[in-house]
């Protein structure tokens, strides 16, 4: 469940007894989550492993990018969205290192792998995300004022309707990228999921499974190794209202 809280203004006419009524609801309403953030995203209570084949709507050619492994997140009994990653995504031998960008060795563009929404889902930006299988391709985001004010992190993976994506080493242009994965009818923003930094001494080893952990704002992220990197993505968590600077 999505809950979204709203400032109360009383009037000066106001009595007594409707004051009292309205901090008693204040007082029993939800808490936001730590750092300002407004919005209540799925709940997520446990992630699960296991072998599985990509759904049959990917190509021929993208499930064979991708591992057989699933990672499953859980919200109690129901899986919000499963994860299937590619064996070892596409580095460029020589990454320049730019402001808040955690993994430059990564290519714009890079097919990172796929995921399958089946319940309510909101993204990085507070979209509600349509059921289905959209693939992931890793994007830094522009650095600009408007990025800079809302994400820690550049680093980004974008949605893209696995339909509109089949071919794993397509090039994508940056702004092709983006208006791919945007639902115009929705948003002017592509849909997208927040890369971090795995947390010292919070994230598995290389030979330990994936398993879900809090970044600094107390979002669920799933923490695991793709190839020799050290990924952390946010499962549950809003860059709105802006908590990052």
């Amino acid at each position: 469940m999505r809950c979204v809280f709203r400032n109360f203004f009383v009037s000066k006419t106001l009595g007594r007894s409707v004051l009292l009524a309205v901090m008693f609801l204040l007082s029993t309403a939800p808490l936001a989550p730590r750092g300002g953030n407004a919005f209540a995203h799925t709940f997520v209570t446990d992630l699960t492993v296991r072998e599985q084949a990509p759904p049959a709507i990917c190509s021929q050619a993208l499930a064979e990018r991708l591992t057989p492994r699933c990672m499953a997140v859980r919200s109690y009994a129901d899986e919000v969205m499963r994860m299937w990653w590619v064996a070892s995504p596409d580095l460029t031998p020589h990454p320049a290192h730019q402001e808040r960008q955690a993994f430059p060795e990564l290519v714009p563009g890079a097919l990172m792998g796929i995921m399958e929404i089946t319940t309510t889902w909101y993204d990085y930006l507070d979209q509600p995300i349509t059921h289905g299988v959209y693939t992931l391709r890793y994007f830094p985001a522009p650095d600009d004022p408007l990025h800079k004010g809302l994400l820690r992190w550049r680093d980004t993976l974008l949605l893209i309707p696995v339909l509109d994506d089949e071919i794993p080493g397509r090039a994508w242009a940056p702004q092709e990228l983006q208006s791919a994965a945007t639902d115009t009818t929705m948003s002017r923003h592509p849909r997208s999921m927040a890369l971090f930094p795995t947390p010292m001494r919070k994230g598995p080893r290389r030979q330990d499974p994936p398993r879900l952990v809090g970044n600094e704002f107390d979002q669920a992220m799933l923490a695991f190794w793709l190839g020799n990197l050290p990924l952390s993505a946010v499962v549950s968590g809003s860059a709105l209202p802006s908590n990052h600077e």
